[in-house]
């Protein structure tokens, strides 16, 4: 479906007048003090966690193995996140589906299916110092799946679009001070 532009404009402007409205209800005199006041020599912000945080990244590819639509599939893909005192994830992951898969129904006899999902990554890993030990994820985000011919290799009318919710317990061993691998088992709504 293409859109031209006016429409795109029409429909985007809406937001970009609450956007503006919103900005524009705290007083300029207030906006300027904010501004202009600076913290006193020593004096700290304020902020919600208190006290030292530590705070670093991770990324890397995933392999998961499962089954889709009645089939042994595999699944590759990546995550990545910011870590913040070594326990608490905030991330994203995306995975695509890299085995041939008959369609359902129908078209299994014709037609593979091909599927990609991704989304937020959150996350708490416990006793994270120690050789051995635990993190527990949940992906919550969306995906997509559509039917290809396998002779013409020609995408098809059947398409759709779905919620994922993918929680998961992985055991982690730390090999070296920044390389730790894995082995989960998580579940895919």
């Amino acid at each position: 479906m293409h859109l031209p532009a006016t429409r795109i404009a029409a429909l985007l402007s809406p937001v970009v007048l609450v956007a503006g409205s919103a900005r524009a209800e705290l007083p300029v005199s207030r906006a300027l003090e904010q501004v202009v006041t600076a913290p006193a020599p020593g004096e700290r912000s304020e902020t919600l966690i208190k006290g030292s945080v530590e705070h670093g990244g991770y990324g890397g590819p995933r392999v998961s193995f499962g089954r889709v639509a009645g089939h042994d599939a595999v699944h590759v893909g990546g995550e990545g996140g910011w870590i913040v005192n070594h326990r608490f994830i905030l991330g994203g992951a995306g995975y695509g589906l890299v085995t041939d898969q008959p369609a359902p129904g129908a078209l299994s006899a014709t037609d593979d299916l091909k599927m990609g999902y991704g989304g937020v990554l959150v996350g708490y890993t416990l006793l994270p110092q120690r050789v051995l030990h635990a993190t527990f994820t949940a992906l919550v985000g969306a995906g997509g799946l559509t039917t290809e011919n396998r002779t013409s290799h020609s995408g098809s009318d059947h398409s759709d679009s779905f919620f994922v919710l993918e929680p998961a317990a992985t055991i982690e061993l730390n090999v070296v001070q920044h390389f730790h691998a894995g082995i989960a088992l998580s579940y895919r709504w």
